[in-house]
């Protein structure tokens, strides 16, 4: 979308830092996810995509700084709002023991979600799995449990996605379908989607701006309006030497 500046703010994101020991993952971060946007993060291997996905999600507790919802400090959410925001890590947080159905009507539970079992069904069909819900998650390839894990991000109706890596693992299949999926965000006007990913092409493809992280700092963001892939790859060679193609 090109006017970008007509977004209304979902999450800001302000001075943001988190460190490991001594290692710093996010250094000092600072940008806005507007609504209707779609914002691809691109970084090499301990570039900070996956902390700073984490810590925007609420698994990982910051250092510093300060996240805003909707204008809220996200410290101060309660969890009917945290259910508005979506994240896929790379762990599946599925149970390995439970069917994908008994997974999905669990998480379901945890946030008083009325209609579970339709809304299931919704999501397993957006996904294209609907002949696996009664499986147990242990006994799937990873590409079947990577699109349950999706089929759970978005069981919620969120406003905010937040990915990391969504399409690792996913066959040509399962990638069209998470495109879907994050288009509709798009096309909801009242949501958006921050994605962390190696694949340059992927991200280009799905997104309004590309993000890129060095070393915890933001170092750049670029519309993909005003901007190409070979041009982008030129820009952050030194950044990037990883992960700039097909990953």
């Amino acid at each position: 979308m090109d006017n970008i500046s007509k977004f209304n703010s979902l999450l800001e994101v302000d001075n943001l830092s988190k460190s490991y020991s001594r290692n710093v993952a996010v250094d000092n971060v600072n940008f806005v996810l507007n609504s209707g946007e779609i914002i691809s993060i691109l970084g090499s291997n301990g570039a900070g995509k996956t902390s700073l996905i984490n810590v925007l999600a609420g698994v990982s507790k910051k250092d510093s700084g300060c996240v805003k919802y909707k204008g809220v400090n996200f410290d101060k959410l309660g969890q009917n709002a945290r259910k508005s925001i979506g994240f896929l890590m790379h762990d599946s947080m599925l149970y390995h023991g439970l069917t994908s159905f008994e997974n999905l009507q669990f998480y379901g539970r945890i946030f008083g979600m009325t209609r579970i079992n339709d809304r299931i069904n919704e999501v397993v069909e957006i996904m294209g799995v609907q002949e696996f819900k009664d499986v147990q998650i242990s006994k799937m390839s990873h590409g079947q449990r990577k699109r349950f894990s999706i089929a759970r991000a978005i069981l919620m109706d969120p406003e905010v996605l937040l990915f990391d890596e969504p399409e690792t693992g996913l066959d040509s299949e399962g990638v069209i379908r998470l495109q879907t999926v994050i288009s509709r965000m798009r096309d909801k006007s009242i949501g958006a989607s921050l994605i962390a990913t190696h694949n340059l092409d992927f991200a280009f493809s799905i997104s309004d701006k590309i993000m890129v992280l060095s070393k915890g700092r933001l170092v750049g963001i670029n519309s993909v309006h005003s901007t190409s892939p070979e041009h982008l790859k030129e820009i952050y060679s030194d950044v990037l030497p990883q992960g700039l193609g097909n990953a």
